[in-house]
């Protein structure tokens, strides 16, 4: 038998989320995957801090920080997108994963 495929997913907001959940709870699911699932974007901003909501669903791998409260503009988003970059080579390069599932347009789903 061989050993489980990694299935690392990225969810950096709400509405990706939504569309993500199905797809997370399946890969929970199948005897021959592994989740490991990261939290980042929006989700860990306040007022909402959505990761908690994940967190009720899924098990989380790892929380990866990227955007600042009250940061906006062009050079804020590319700070945030540079700790992304950072956060996730950092996890991804800890132990890959055999696929990598991100959805969305926004700037977690870039880094």
């Amino acid at each position: 038998m061989s050993p489980p495929r990694t299935i690392a997913v990225v969810t950096g907001t709400r509405a990706d989320f939504g569309l993500l959940r199905p797809v997370i709870g399946a890969i929970l699911e199948h005897p021959g995957l592994e989740l490991r699932l990261a939290v980042t974007g929006t989700h860990l901003l306040p007022p909402a801090h959505t990761a908690e909501e994940v967190r009720r669903a899924f098990p989380v791998s790892i929380e990866i920080p990227m955007q600042r409260s009250g940061a906006v503009g062009r050079a804020a988003d590319a700070e945030a997108l540079g700790r992304g970059v950072s956060g996730f080579a950092a996890w991804l390069g800890s132990r890959p994963a055999d696929w990598l599932l991100v959805l969305g347009d926004r700037i977690e789903a870039l880094a």
